[in-house]
């Protein structure tokens, strides 16, 4: 059997502390936690980091959330309110 990774996009700073955490969603958190997991599990080795790459572009956003959401988010607008992000 071929000894392969998963090539995985990571970089410490696309996540925040999970123990800094405010408002109702852990997702801020969640690829520091997917990553220590991993490490937990033993896992780590399964899985190519890679985090040399570009930060996302809004378009990026539209491919997986309503345009409106990820206009609300970028602009500051009702979403960004709901979700208390300053």
């Amino acid at each position: 059997m071929k000894n392969s990774q998963l090539h995985t996009f990571y970089h410490p700073k696309m996540s925040v502390n999970p123990d800094n955490l405010t408002g109702y969603t852990q997702s801020p958190a969640k690829p520091k936690l997917l990553i220590e997991y991993l490490k937990k599990k033993g896992l780590l080795e399964y899985f190519l980091l890679d985090d040399n790459f570009s930060p996302l572009s809004r378009e990026d956003f539209y491919i997986a959330h309503t345009k409106k959401m990820v206009d609300n988010f970028f602009d500051k607008g009702i979403t960004r309110k709901i979700l208390r992000i300053k």
